[in-house]
């Protein structure tokens, strides 16, 4: 139990997430300290099939309480072997995130898990300015297969897609296209909180 646990022990949380969660992790830290001993693999964790190839040393081997976790801007990343299709597939990405919760079913059956979905991204055209460009369409079709997957197995779901674009993508997201501006971590990061939180 963990309301039980955190009357002795700072309950341990692990973030899985590629470099967007990098600009938010230090300070979901800062304002958890005291509560959550906060935990994230140094590497990127780039898309699902690279999370799971690492599933052991990243969550296992950490055996955390709760786990927030996210993969997608990598998975939907377009055209990166040239043949005009995503990174991961979005079938292959289904299957990536039915093998995590087995895995962490199978291995962590006490580990609480929240995923979080993609932010935003641009297409950054060159010839047109930065207000003009364009949001990644696709990244919504990966966000709606992950709640649909998520909200069948019964795990909580953080929407900081919707968080971003609530507060302005052209103010969360910077020039290049992808990564938050410092105000675009700070909402993140008070959307992490505020899901772990939740299940504290």
């Amino acid at each position: 139990n963990l309301s039980v646990k955190r009357r002795y022990i700072a309950v341990k949380v692990v973030l899985i997430g590629d470099s967007i969660r990098g600009g938010y992790q230090k300070l979901v830290a800062a304002k958890l300290k005291g509560r959550a001993e906060v935990w994230w693999p140094a590497d990127n964790c780039r898309h699902i099939v690279w999370t799971l190839d690492h599933f052991k040393e990243w969550i296992e081997e950490q055996k955390p309480d709760i786990v927030h976790a996210n993969n997608g801007i990598h998975d939907a990343a377009f055209d990166v072997y040239g043949d005009g299709e995503p990174q991961i597939l979005l079938d292959q990405y289904r299957l990536g995130l039915k093998r995590l919760l087995a895995r962490l079913k199978n291995r962590l059956p006490e580990t609480r898990l929240i995923w979080a979905t993609t932010t935003p991204r641009y297409w950054k055209l060159p010839d047109k300015p930065r207000k003009e460009w364009p949001v990644w369409p696709h990244i919504a079709r990966y966000n709606d297969a992950a709640i649909e997957i998520m909200r069948d197995a019964g795990i909580p779901v953080n929407d900081l897609n919707r968080v971003v674009f609530n507060r302005g993508v052209a103010r969360c997201i910077c020039n290049d296209g992808c990564h938050m501006t410092p105000l675009g971590s700070k909402v993140l990061a008070e959307a992490v909180v505020k899901a772990i939180r939740a299940v504290m």
